[in-house]
Formats: C-alpha cells, structure tokens, sequence
C-alpha cells in the first residue's frame, strides 16, 4: 500500500425568504455562507508482526457566515375567545439586520496497532488490534475542544471476539443557538398545553433567542462487546 493524500473544498449558499405574512413567530430573511477546506493524508508507517501500523493526519478548516436581512412582519393579535386573527389593532415590527460568523480550525490523526495477527498467533491471542484517534477544533468564540476515541479488539479464537472502546466527544453550539437574535411576541392561541398546563385563551408571552455564553457539551462513553460466530452452526451470529 501506498500513502494517499486527499484535498476537498467546498462552498453552499441557502437563502431563506422567511415570513412576511400574518403571523406570531416571523422569522426574517436569512442568506447563510458555507465555506470549508479539508486536506488529509493516510498511509502505512511501518511493518508490524501482526500488520501493517497505519496512520492518518489532517486538518481542516470551516467558515460560516448568516445575514438576517432588515425585514417588516405584521403580528395579529388572537381572539383569546375564537382563536383567530382579530381584523384591527395591528402592529408593525421590523426586525434588525445582523450578521455573524463562525471560524473553525480542525487538526486530526489515527493510528492503527496490529498488535497480533496471522504471522504471530497463539493459543487464546488469535488476534490483537489497537485503534487510536484524536481530534482538536478551535473556535473564534467559544473554548477549544478535544476528542479522543480509542477502540481494542481481541480474538482468544477464530470464530470470537471481544470489543473494548473508550470515547470523549462534544457537540459544539451552533452558531444559530449563540447569535439569533432575541425576541418576544405577546400573543393567545384558542389551544395551548404546554409542560406547565393548558393556556387555551390566557394571554401569553413567546420569548426566542440566542444564548451567547452557550459551551459544547461533552460526552464520555466506554463500551464493552463480545461477538461469536461458530462454524458448527451455519448464519448464526451471537453479540452482546
């Protein structure tokens, strides 16, 4: 095998016209800009007894940009009684334009360890492999994060195996959950439950937002498998 070398760019726009009709969430007219560049190289590094020692590398980068457009919507309010739009006492609201954006810089690697394999073998060590992987991403805005995945597999046989992996991973905010901007409507609807009860005809505030402040969540799992596929049952696969 020979080393391979991978480049990827990419560029999408969406456009959302948004709602400028009659309503009691509007959501204005937003353009969304996606930038993102990805190089990676993977190969062999070395002969092991059990195989080859691969590893992969990288980086990538990402830019994102979205435009909320100074756009007017007409809130109506409801008839508390029939729950339709009443014919008078409209309101004008007009939206604030904003733009906000998003850099991310990525840098990654793998490593594959055939620890044991066909040329090394014995009784109760058939095989023995070891993948490591690794990622760290920095934000413009928000605290660098890092995952680490690691994954063991051992067959005491041919025909069982036993799986062992360990991984710690985040979800980052998205840049809509940080920067779209707040708002509140005052409104009533003829029927409303919510986790706090029934508001059918009571008076209500809707609030919506960004929150500025909000971190990535991070996970932590380990997780420990066994696979048995005997050759004197035929198409019978055991996994717990």
């Amino acid at each position: 095998d020979r080393w391979q070398l991978d480049a990827i760019g990419h560029y999408n726009r969406y456009t959302d016209a948004g709602l400028s009709t009659v309503t009691i969430d509007p959501t204005p007219e937003q353009t969304s800009d996606l930038w993102s560049a990805q190089i990676k190289a993977d190969g062999p590094i070395l002969q092991l007894p059990g195989g080859d020692l691969k590893a992969a590398f990288g980086a990538e980068y990402r830019h994102e940009k979205q435009a909320e457009d100074n756009l007017p919507f007409l809130i109506t309010p409801f008839d508390t009684t029939l729950g339709t739009t009443a014919s008078s006492d409209m309101n004008d609201i007009f939206s604030e334009g904003s733009i906000s954006s998003l850099d991310v810089l990525a840098i990654f690697g793998e490593g594959f360890f055939p620890i044991v394999g066909d040329q090394n073998q014995r009784p109760g060590m058939k095989r023995l492999e070891l993948s490591i992987a690794g990622r760290i991403d920095h934000y413009t805005d928000i605290e660098d994060e890092a995952s680490v995945r690691a994954a063991l597999l051992w067959s005491p046989r041919n025909d069982a195996n036993v799986r062992m992996s360990y991984d710690r991973s985040f979800i980052a905010p998205t840049r809509q959950m940080r920067t779209q901007r707040r708002s509140s409507v005052s409104t009533a609807r003829a029927s409303v439950n919510t986790a706090a009860g029934d508001l059918s005809g009571q008076q209500y505030i809707v609030v919506r937002g960004g929150a500025p402040d909000l971190q990535p969540e991070n996970t932590e799992t380990f997780t420990v498998g066994m696979d048995y596929t005997p050759a004197m049952v035929p198409n019978l696969a055991l996994s717990l």
